[in-house]
């Protein structure tokens, strides 16, 4: 029987996966957002499932939503890492594509993994104080603010 998984492991594979998949397929893109990662229990120690997407802020605004998926006991070795790319209109519409595929594994029998989220620039600034001045709105739902001195 396999040793338990290391989930902060598969989570940097995917993302290294998605990063390198990007590249490809939406060249000088950014990071924009992550769903959750996801894990579906089977005989073999589960199926993981993310969504990340990348988009061209700077350019005409295009955008790539990559899925990245298989065998958790595979992706902790590197290996076996299956990806299915979709362009988008943009940044937005990508999300939105995204949290449907994963509202559509959960629905499946996914579970959401407690591991640490990647998050994008836009967000970064969001939650910092000089963004919440300028009333930046975070792409990740959820994200805890910078607390903020308000005796000034």
């Amino acid at each position: 029987m396999r040793g338990k998984l290391d989930w902060e492991r598969i989570s940097l594979k995917i993302t290294m996966k998605a990063d390198e998949v990007a590249g490809q397929s939406l060249p000088r893109s950014k990071f924009y957002y992550s769903t959750r990662l996801l894990c579906a229990p089977s005989v073999t120690g589960g199926k993981v499932y993310q969504i990340h997407v990348f988009h061209q802020p700077d350019g005409d605004g295009r955008a790539v939503a990559i899925a990245v998926y298989g065998s958790a006991a595979a992706v902790e070795q590197g290996k076996g890492i299956l990806t299915h790319v979709r362009s988008v209109a943009n940044g937005p519409a990508g999300k939105d594509w995204a949290l449907g595929q994963h509202h559509k594994k959960l629905a499946k029998g996914y579970a959401v993994v407690p591991v640490l989220r990647r998050i994008s620039e836009q967000d970064f600034f969001a939650i910092s104080p000089a963004g919440q001045r300028a009333g930046v709105k975070p792409v990740t739902e959820g994200l805890p603010l910078y607390p903020m001195d308000r005796a000034r």
